[in-house]
């Protein structure tokens, strides 16, 4: 398999770059940090598509059913298995917890929001 150029040149600037930096991987589309592109190939969840042109996912055959579970056949909420630990690990829900005064700052931010001062009307005929 050939891979793109395109792909090729994002691989090797992916090897360089800052870990919390964004980029936008091909065939995945958004901003995702580079960290995070780096973990999902060491983990084997992104993979490069049998194309060559795009990464794409490859969900593992264990994803959604741990053992106890597939021994009712029902799909779980905790599996473990790499799609779903790297799920998590994106999803930076890690943070610190935001305080009601932040959030009330945040509602006077948006409150005041305006898209821009209308214009005054310029009149012709001078009246």
């Amino acid at each position: 398999m050939s891979r793109s150029a395109r792909l090729v040149a994002f691989l090797e600037a992916l090897e360089t770059a800052e870990p919390n930096a964004f980029c936008s991987p091909p065939g995945l589309g958004g901003g995702w940090r580079v960290k995070h592109v780096r973990s999902g190939m060491a983990r084997k969840v992104l993979v490069v598509h049998h194309s060559g042109e795009i990464l794409a996912y490859q969900i593992p055959n264990t994803h959604g059913v741990c053992p106890e579970c597939k021994a009712r056949r029902t799909p779980c909420e905790h599996c473990n298995c790499a799609m779903c630990a790297f799920d998590r690990e994106i999803s930076e829900h890690g943070g610190k917890p935001v305080t009601k005064e932040q959030i009330a700052q945040l509602r006077a931010k948006i409150a005041a929001f305006q898209f821009g001062q209308p214009k005054p009307v310029v009149r012709l005929d001078g009246e």
